[in-house]
């Protein structure tokens, strides 16, 4: 009889026993995938949050069991190395990255890697990208308790400088809505700590410091 291990959600088993002991819960035979995954920690997907792995892809395959779901990423106290999650589409509705609380928690830009409008740094990128028209945007995201540091000593400047030219802040919206950002540093990016871009509606911002945002020249920095 299998139950919860960890911090995985799993079904019980076949024939488990009833909590009131009135016998047994048997599966229907038209149940036989087991209940989606509802909270994951990225150290089971092989995150080490040791501030020098590239943890980029654990991260990514915790987002991408999660999405679908909805229900909880968890990043535990460590230096997480990542060049871009994307919590992209409506799949991603639904859902919370958390951490154990700002400075304990930091998911940091990886070294070497030059921002553009090619190659996109967004820590945290809320969107929907293939709905232009936002009739499907991604909804009801929570990202809380943590540290954004885009690593601008790090990190190359972005050529041009203007806002087009620039993909590297802590989270990034656009065609999405009800976003939820509490208790969250975002520090050291090239453009802002938090940008709300297109189609962003409906969205929620608690607890929110930054600093050491934005190209010196320009008024770009912390909430945009």
């Amino acid at each position: 009889c299998a139950v919860a291990s960890g911090t995985h959600r799993t079904a019980q088993s076949p024939a488990c026993p009833r909590p009131d002991g009135q016998g047994t819960n048997t599966a229907s035979s038209d149940s036989a995938a087991a209940p989606p995954l509802t909270a994951i920690d990225v150290r089971d997907m092989g995150a080490t949050g040791d501030g020098t792995t590239d943890d980029t892809a654990a991260a990514q395959a915790a987002i991408d069991l999660v999405c679908g779901a909805g229900g909880r990423i968890y990043f535990p106290g460590g230096t997480y190395r990542i060049t871009r999650l994307k919590l992209w589409g409506p799949a991603c509705n639904n859902l919370t990255i958390g951490g154990a609380g700002p400075g304990v928690t930091i998911l940091k830009t990886v070294s070497g890697v030059t921002p553009s409008s090619r190659d996109s740094y967004n820590t945290l990128e809320v969107s929907n990208p293939r709905d232009l028209s936002n009739t499907d945007p991604t909804s009801n995201v929570t990202i809380e308790n943590l540290t954004l540091d885009g690593n601008k000593s790090g990190v190359t400047r972005p050529p041009g400088g203007a806002a087009d030219d620039i993909s590297h802040n802590g989270v990034m919206c656009s065609q999405c809505q009800n976003i939820h950002i509490a208790n969250v540093e975002a520090k050291n990016y090239w453009f802002a700590g938090v940008s709300f871009g297109t189609y962003t509606f409906y969205s929620v911002v608690n607890d929110l410091v930054t600093s050491g945002n934005g190209l010196p020249d320009h008024s770009y920095g912390g909430l945009l």
